[in-house]
């Protein structure tokens, strides 16, 4: 089945970590910390739970520039899970949670196609090519200055949106039920 959005939220913070909580329904679900930072070169060190994810978060390869997306395996819903993201050195940042269920493998969550995870940093465009027929595919768009000017993709799902100083966050999804090529 296709995968669907299971809770999110989104906070703002000044300096080397922030808390943010999730609350999510479903059994097996997993859990996206997705970490936009202003200052270059600062990574994320670590993103740990309070409760309810024993396996706590791996970091997605293929992060790169100023958002580093991390995933960790919720085996049953969480109520108000306290997740804390720290960060190598003190920075503006944005922080996203988005619990996913019904992902096709909950071991290897991510879709293997090496067109993902796709950036560009210039053209403020995005394309997406898949492998998987049912796939949840997110869009994280991070900003240093005046956001407005960076939309919701047309046919997209919003979800969340910082909208805070030098460290601006845009998270929106897209349901899809066959591959896709270039999207």
């Amino acid at each position: 089945s296709t995968p669907t959005v299971d809770g999110h939220n989104s906070t703002i913070a000044n300096g080397t970590g922030k808390d943010l909580s999730i609350t999510t329904t479903g059994s097996n679900d997993i859990v996206l910390a997705i970490i936009y930072m202003q200052t270059v070169g600062t990574h994320v060190s670590s993103v740990v739970a309070a409760s309810g994810m024993p396996g706590g978060f791996t970091r997605r390869p293929g992060n790169t520039g100023r958002v580093e997306i991390w995933s960790g395996l919720a085996a049953s819903p969480l109520n108000n899970v306290v997740v804390t993201a720290t960060v190598g050195g003190s920075t503006q940042m944005s922080v996203a949670l988005v619990g996913v269920n019904n992902v096709f493998c909950t071991a290897s969550p991510f879709d293997v196609n090496a067109s993902i995870p796709y950036v560009d940093t210039t053209s403020q465009s995005a394309s997406y090519t898949t492998s998987n027929a049912d796939d949840l595919l997110v869009y994280v768009c991070g900003n240093t200055g005046v956001f407005s000017s960076i939309a919701n993709p047309a046919g997209w799902t919003a979800l969340e949106y910082t909208n805070y100083g030098q460290a601006d966050l845009r998270v929106s999804v897209l349901s899809v039920t066959a591959t896709q090529s270039a999207l």
